[in-house]
């Protein structure tokens, strides 16, 4: 079996791959959440030097890397991932390894009658595999409110992909859609942009500290690194078990504690908010009936309120009865991208998305996943998510929008859903 400091040899001699800018080396990986609903019930995973990785390069290959061998491996991304973990976690490794995956929006896109997509020369999809990594459960960090407010004025210049009536103009085409029935609901979302290099461990660690939240999570890919603030959980595998927990309806915080619980009432007593959710839990029963036990598919949580730094959000869980012999291709197939983080009729609104958005999404609204075992694993949407590369940083924000949504108070939603990250920016930029 290879060893780290074999693979740590091998990575180092890559020196073009290696993103100078970053506080951290290659191919490390940091994941920390907050509550019991957060990464393996509150856990937190430290790893460097892994034994095995897995690049999907293009939408019918990829590349498996170890310390002994480079191999090219044909088939769609989902199927080569499913074979790589039944490779990492074949007899004897089978509770000694783990496995880190990413996840870019972009490779479902065949799927759904969509034109492939490539983001620069970041892969559709990368996995990590670690023998033995660091696993910890550290102690939670309760949310503070984020004072109301711009963020201050940052050293690091940060652009918009659409102005406020660009954003508009795409609003009341989705509006158009829901209003001649094409489709219920659809997520829109736009970038912000950073052409400073900025070195994305320090980034995510700034968030760790600001908004602490369910699904922290910094991968220095060797190319490039994603930084992910995200709340919400896409998937959830305990043995047969598969849980989504879909994220809809959002409130400010509150300057004081009587202002802020009232503004958790607001949200639970939202029809729209109730409504937009309510949506999105019957497409998430859907996809999971496609691949779990007759009968075994139910709500077992439904408008509940969180609450982060600066804002509280409503979910609900869903959970099924996996039918047995379905592996990670299937699942993936029949629940990527997250309902969530698309519309409804998915199919319909990811070709809506496609039209109005403004270029690729990549690991946005993507998935990351963290395997303990080839049945035990958490993957969270990449949402409130940078990707800092050479040309720097990336950060898209947007929100759900349905037939009675209002267009200014959908666009100052976005900008609250940033605001956790441009502070953070403002402290390392």
């Amino acid at each position: 079996m290879p060893t780290q400091a074999a693979w740590s040899r091998v990575i180092a001699a890559a020196g073009d791959l290696v993103h100078r800018s970053s506080a951290a080396p290659a191919l490390t990986v940091r994941l920390q959440g907050s509550g019991r609903h957060s990464w393996g019930c509150g856990l937190a995973l430290r790893a460097r030097g892994p034994v095995a990785l897995l690049r999907v390069e293009d939408y019918d290959r990829g590349r498996v890397e170890t310390a002994d061998a480079v191999e090219l491996w044909h088939g769609e991304p989902f199927v080569l991932f499913e074979r790589f973990c039944r490779k990492v976690f074949a007899s004897p490794f089978e509770r000694t390894r783990h496995v880190v995956v990413a996840i870019q929006y972009d490779a479902a896109l065949p799927s759904f009658g969509l034109a492939k997509r490539r983001t620069g020369s970041q892969p559709l999809l990368i996995a990590l595999a670690y023998e033995d990594p660091c696993v910890e459960r550290p102690a939670d960090v309760v949310p503070s409110p984020i004072p109301p407010g711009a963020p201050a004025a940052c050293r690091a210049k940060v652009s918009a992909g659409w102005s406020r009536d660009q954003y508009e103009a795409a609003f009341h085409r989705v509006l158009d859609y829901i209003a001649a029935g094409d489709v219920y609901q659809v997520n829109l979302a736009y970038p912000l942009r950073c052409e400073q290099r900025v070195a994305g461990l320090p980034l995510f660690e700034a968030l760790q500290r600001r908004n602490p939240v369910a699904f922290g999570a910094y991968l220095h890919a060797g190319d490039f690194e994603l930084v992910s603030n995200s709340p919400e959980l896409f998937l959830s595998r305990r043995g047969s078990w598969l849980t989504t927990r879909p994220i809809k309806g959002t409130r400010p915080r509150g300057c004081a504690p009587d202002e802020d619980r009232a503004r958790m009432e607001e949200l639970r007593r939202d029809a729209k908010e109730r409504a937009e959710l309510t949506m999105i839990v019957d497409l998430e029963r859907n996809d999971l009936g496609r691949i779990c036990e007759i009968g075994s598919v139910e709500v077992v949580a439904h408008e509940r309120v969180e609450t982060y730094a600066t804002l509280h959000h409503m979910y609900s869980e869903v959970r099924g009865r996996l039918r047995s012999g379905v592996g990670w291709d299937e699942i993936l197939g029949a629940t990527f991208p997250g309902g969530s983080v698309t519309g409804a009729p998915k199919r319909r609104a990811m070709q809506i998305i496609d039209e109005l958005e403004v270029g690729s999404r990549g690991f946005y609204t993507g998935a990351l996943g963290w395997l303990r075992a080839i049945d035990e694993a958490d993957f969270a949407l990449l949402i409130r998510t940078a990707v800092v590369d050479a040309a720097g940083v990336e950060y898209w924000t947007g929100g759900g929008l349905v037939a009675d949504s209002v267009a200014e108070r959908e666009y100052e939603e976005t900008r609250l859903k940033a605001r956790a990250f441009e502070v953070a920016l403002e402290e390392v930029g």
